[in-house]
């Protein structure tokens, strides 16, 4: 799990658990304190955000100037480039719903059930909301990014793996978004069919 230069830093750790926890639970300093200067510097020179080339500005879009981390600047300025119009401007929160909690209100029993996922980098969330919906589904049609493009999502090969996993089949790919300033392909849309259903 761990990268083995990691082993010493994990050994102390674990050497020194049961004397941290006994500080702790008399109200003492498992740590000293810190100056603002202290942890400044340790923080410039440890923590991979402080690093001279782990922060920028973005170059397009509407945050134009900002400094933000690096590959947070990269994900938002290949969407941006890629699909002018398509940048962020605005958050608003809305409710959502799994899957698994609405689907009786609006399926009969008996209904053949087809999903289509094309939710801007949640598809993940999505599924695992369904997890009782997915049983009964037939097939997935699902949005499969090929490169970072929304904050945390879940890339092309995790999505396929995990269908595979509740039976389907990638069945076809269709075409997507795709750059074009370069012609690089950046989303694809997955069709996912039910292995039983195709040998029925």
């Amino acid at each position: 799990m761990y990268p083995e230069y990691m082993s010493p830093s994990l050994e102390k750790v674990i050497q020194t658990r049961n004397k941290r926890f006994e500080l702790a639970k008399s109200g003492k300093p498992v740590f000293p304190q810190m100056s603002a200067e202290e942890r400044e510097e340790v923080l410039n020179k440890f923590h991979p955000d402080y690093k001279s080339d782990a922060r920028r500005k973005i170059r397009i879009g509407p945050n134009k100037g900002e400094i933000i981390t690096t590959e947070v600047a990269d994900m938002l300025e290949s969407h941006s480039s890629a699909a002018v119009g398509s940048a962020y401007v605005a958050s608003e929160r809305v409710p959502i719903c799994r899957l698994d909690s609405i689907e009786s209100r609006y399926l009969a029993p008996e209904a053949n059930l087809f999903i289509k996922i094309d939710t801007q980098g949640f598809e993940w969330q999505v599924l695992d909301g369904a997890n009782e919906t997915l049983k009964r589904a037939h097939g997935v049609l699902c949005e499969l990014s090929l490169v970072p493009l929304y904050d945390g999502q879940r890339l092309w090969r995790d999505i396929v793996d995990r269908l595979d996993d509740e039976g389907f089949m990638l069945w076809a790919l269709q075409k997507g978004f795709t750059d074009s300033s370069t012609g690089q392909s950046l989303q694809v849309d997955g069709i996912f069919l039910r292995r039983h259903v195709l040998r029925e």
